[in-house]
């Protein structure tokens, strides 16, 4: 799905919800959530997110799924085991249609998603994208963002990889 599409089936999901009457909040995140509001990218198979509430979201979007002809999944919330662990995210709106606003994450929080996640390749090009969004400038600057959301967690040893590239001045004793 590019930017376009996404959008129109974002509104076609919208439509859905709101003939069943189920007021819904999607908070977007991932690919979905850069190619909506960050910087142009490919385009995206899915739309990862918080849905609230998840099972009539997932419902909807499945009925969207037919009669487009995506896949069953292309609004999902496997990215739930995810969700940050603190912080306070601020959701921008995207997208309001009737009783159902989609809002996509803010910068520091898909990068921060991206390094726990740790694809290596698969996200290089978003990652980048990101330290750059987020003005970040050093190895330890990314691990201060990754760690307001997640302290608890480190970040991915792929991710880690990804940041001594891209900082390679960076003192190795900074990272731990």
């Amino acid at each position: 799905l590019d930017r376009a599409e996404l959008l129109d089936a974002l509104r076609a999901l919208a439509r859905v919800l709101n003939a069943n009457g189920t007021a819904a909040g999607i908070q977007i995140v991932g690919g979905a959530a850069l190619a909506l509001e960050y910087f142009e990218r490919a385009a995206t198979r899915d739309v990862d997110a918080f849905l609230y509430p998840a099972e009539p979201v997932l419902q909807a979007a499945k009925q969207v799924a037919s009669e487009r002809g995506y896949p069953q999944d292309w609004v999902n919330d496997a990215v739930k085991m995810y969700a940050p662990d603190y912080g306070d995210p601020q959701w921008k709106p995207v997208l309001v249609e009737g009783d159902v606003v989609f809002s996509v994450a803010p910068a520091d929080l898909l990068l921060a998603m991206k390094l726990r996640a740790g694809r290596g390749r698969r996200d290089a090009g978003d990652i980048a994208h990101l330290l750059e969004l987020c003005s970040v400038r050093s190895i330890e600057h990314a691990i201060e963002i990754f760690e307001t959301y997640y302290p608890h967690d480190p970040v991915s040893a792929r991710a880690l990889i990804q940041l001594r590239r891209r900082f390679p001045d960076d003192s190795q004793e900074s990272v731990t």
